[in-house]
């Protein structure tokens, strides 16, 4: 089971601000109950940095929220001001210096958080599909596999050499979306 849900962010000021129908420990319950009765699913989700009004203590909970939830991949948006939006008006805007700080943090989170992600897969054999076939530098043959649970463009791929799976897959050619059985 894979689900994209956009939380878009944990504090509950700032999801107020928003005008999203739920609250933080709505959202933390949501995420406990999902991961008691499908522990092998895929959490994807999206969250906005530096909404209006974000303080660093708001900040400091999308942190945690991040650190302390199984998430399998996370997309970043920046607020834009989009002119006919109620957020427009809403002053005053994160600065600049505070913007490019919050990112890197929360970047490191978010890719520290994939790694993981991308551990749990390890030694275990999964579905693959192959989405592109390319050669290196040095002629070698290289495939870019997806594992099935993830979503094609959003969540992350491997790279592998042929050479690893050629003898297991049984067949004289490889094509773009073939599925392979794999153990990373």
């Amino acid at each position: 089971p894979y689900f994209d849900i956009p939380f878009q962010h944990i504090s509950d000021k700032i999801l107020k601000s928003m005008k999203r129908y739920s609250d933080s420990q709505k959202i933390k319950d949501f995420i406990k109950n999902l991961k008691a009765q499908l522990p092998e699913c895929f959490l994807r989700t999206n969250l906005i940095i530096w909404f209006p009004w974000e303080t660093d203590e708001d900040f400091d909970m999308l942190k945690n929220f991040v650190k302390e939830n199984e998430f399998d991949n996370i997309s970043i948006f920046q607020f834009h001001d989009e002119k006919f939006a109620d957020s427009f008006n809403i002053l005053p805007k994160v600065d600049e210096k505070t913007i490019n700080q919050r990112f890197v943090e929360i970047k490191k989170i978010v890719d520290d958080k994939i790694k993981i992600s991308k551990k749990r897969l390890e030694w275990k054999e999964i579905l693959w599909y192959i989405e592109n076939i390319y050669q290196n530098r040095k002629w070698e043959t290289k495939l870019v596999v997806r594992p099935e649970i993830c979503a094609p463009e959003m969540d992350f791929t491997h790279n592998i050499d042929l050479e690893q799976i050629l003898d297991t897959f049984g067949k004289d050619e490889i094509d773009i979306w073939d599925k392979i059985i794999y153990q990373s």
